[in-house]
Parts: structure tokens; sequence; C-alpha cells
């Protein structure tokens, strides 16, 4: 009876054992996992575990979508909050604010929803110059907003012609407008910018054959 209740205890004790048996091996594998051992994946497996919703928006109306609300935003805060009557004062706020918001939020969320990377560097006008595309990104929004002033002031002229009512301009400067705007002359800039980008590199391949 004695050896009975042993072999019992003994058994009981080897599957107690068992169940909390560890996996060392895998456990290690996953510690020392780095980039150059790591097993490659596909982006169509990986594309299987992101989540998806209904509704799938292609890459390139979220990114108008941003600039649009982000420029929006600086024009609410910066001409309403601060209640700058003068023009010219309304402009250099505006292209300061601007700027800093482009370098330090739109561009860096521009590049981070980026698949596969990098992919909307065609968006930038800037690339990541560390502290010195701060003050780029500062200029390039002056120029923007200088761009914006003109064409207020064009469609207002315009308009004031036409309707020989030069007290009711057509065009406030407001959130939706100014970054419909902004928005505009951006996307003008940067399409500029992408073909003199690739005339420029066609003409350094052809000359270095």
């Amino acid at each position: 009876m004695a050896k009975k209740s042993n072999r019992r205890d003994y058994e009981n004790a080897k599957k107690a054992a068992d169940y909390y048996d560890l996996k060392t091996q895998a456990v290690d594998d996953l510690v020392n996992t780095n980039v150059t051992n790591a097993p490659k994946v596909s982006e169509a497996e990986r594309r299987k575990y992101r989540t998806r919703s209904r509704f799938h928006f292609p890459m390139w109306i979220k990114v108008l979508l941003l600039k649009w609300w982000l420029a929006g935003i600086v024009c609410y805060f910066f001409v309403f909050g601060l209640a700058v009557s003068d023009a010219l004062d309304q402009v250099v706020i505006l292209s300061i604010a601007l700027g800093v918001v482009t370098d330090l939020i739109t561009n860096n969320l521009i590049r981070y929803m980026a698949q596969p990377q990098g992919s909307n560097e065609k968006w930038l006008m800037v690339p990541p110059w560390r502290f010195v595309s701060l003050f780029v990104n500062i200029l390039y929004a002056l120029a923007l907003c200088l761009l914006t002033y003109k064409t207020y002031t064009a469609v207002n002229a315009f308009f004031a012609q036409w309707t020989h009512d030069e007290r009711n301009p057509l065009f406030n400067v407001e959130p939706v407008t100014f970054g419909l705007v902004i928005l505009g002359w951006d996307l003008a800039l940067t399409g500029i910018k992408r073909v003199l980008t690739s005339v420029f590199r066609d003409a350094m391949d052809r000359a270095s054959r």
C-alpha cells in the first residue's frame, strides 16, 4: 500500500514538474532577437495583423486633410486668439506659428503615417535637417502666407469690381478658407519641387553615363 502511495506521489510530482517546465529555448530566442537575426516577414503577412477599419481612406486624402486642418487651427488660434488687425503683423505671426507647427507636428505625423517608410516625403517641401529644418520651414511658411494674402487680395479686388461694392469682401481671413488656400499653394509648390527634382536627377544620370 505504501508503494502505491509513493508511486502515486511520484507521478503527481512529475506531472507538476512537467506542467511548470519552462521552454527556455523559446525564451532565449525571444530575448536575443534583433534586427540581424530576426526572421523576415513579408509586407502581406504584416498587413494581416494590422487593425483595419471598415472605411479605409487613401494616404493622399489623409495627408491633405491633416495639412488643411492644422493650418486652419493655426489661423484660429493666432488670428482670432490674438486679434491682430494689421495685415503685415498677421502674416509674420502666422508664418512663425505655421512654420513651427509644420516642422514639429505636421511633417512628423505625415512621416509617421507613411507605408512603406519614406513614401510620404513627396508631400513635404523641407526634409528633416534637425534644427535647420525649423528655420527653413518658417521661411517656407512665410512664402505660403504671403501668397495666401495676395490670393485674398486679388479675389476680393475682382469681386469688388464685379459687384461695385468694396465694403463687403468675398473672403475674410478665417480657418476654413485660410487652410484651403495654404493647402492649394503648398500642393503647387511641392509639385514644382517634385518636377524640378525629377528633371535634375535625369540630367545627373545622363551626365554620369
